[in-house]
């Protein structure tokens, strides 16, 4: 699991497109970015698999994005490697 808002800001109309590309990315380079920012790992999300610290090399198949948009806007992305 990862977050790119850390990194690159709040892009508003293109987050998607940002996280669409860096999902591509992460397929096509098994290069999974860290979470900008987490340092800390709350006690209560010790289960979930976070990438932090430093990039983690890991073939990827299958990505999600999911965008939040003002008014209840709401998208998920399912993307598969070819």
């Amino acid at each position: 699991m990862n977050s790119i808002k850390g990194a690159i800001g709040h892009t508003l109309g293109a987050a998607g497109a940002f996280e669409t590309v860096l999902c591509v990315s992460a397929m096509e380079t098994g290069l999974v970015p860290p979470t900008a920012g987490l340092a800390h790992v709350d006690p209560a999300c010790a289960a979930l698999d976070l990438v932090h610290g430093a990039a983690r090399t890991t073939p990827v198949r299958i990505s999600v994005s999911t965008s939040s948009g003002f008014a209840g806007a709401n998208a998920a992305l399912v993307l598969a490697a070819a």
